[in-house]
């Protein structure tokens, strides 16, 4: 999985922002990601930023999310709330009338049956940032600042 913060400054002054991100309890770090991470970001007026973090689960459970948060000056502007993943080895349920259904199984070919026959703004719940996204959560600032989490699938082979 990767998750995504983007971070988007709609102030006309400049930012400096520090967010805190930590993989899912239960999950390994991929790449060059860590168990938790503090990212230094200087976020110019109506700018953005983002920060991204790879991790997988070596075997099925529920655990534990605690998502990133933003600070400023050491004060807490922005999190998202804490979550119970429920990770399982083979996906228990799927819809082929279900568009998150049909995106989430990453199958390119259903993803374009699905979208061929139908007005893409009749479809609920689509958005283009769907067609990459499983999930994702949006953090509302007091008028200074937005956060997106996404959490993107990917796909891994064993050797």
């Amino acid at each position: 999985y990767q998750t995504e913060v983007v971070f988007t400054n709609i102030s006309p002054t400049a930012l400096d922002l520090e967010i805190l991100t930590q993989i899912p309890e239960g999950a390994l770090p991929l790449g060059n990601s860590t168990y938790q991470k503090s990212f230094l970001s200087q976020v110019p007026s109506y700018g953005s930023g983002k920060v991204h973090y790879m991790y997988y689960f070596p075997s099925p459970g529920k655990f534990a999310h605690f998502p990133a948060n933003v600070t400023q000056n050491g004060n807490v502007i922005a999190m998202a709330n804490p979550s119970t993943l429920n990770v399982v080895s083979v996906r228990t349920k799927f819809s082929e009338t279900s568009f998150k259904d049909v995106v989430a199984s990453g199958n390119k070919t259903s993803i374009l049956n699905f979208i061929k026959d139908r007005a893409i703004e009749t479809i609920p719940g689509f958005t283009w940032s769907s067609l990459y996204s499983v999930s994702y959560t949006h953090l509302t600032l007091p008028t200074i600042l937005l956060v997106q989490i996404s959490v993107v699938a990917v796909s891994l082979k064993k050797k």
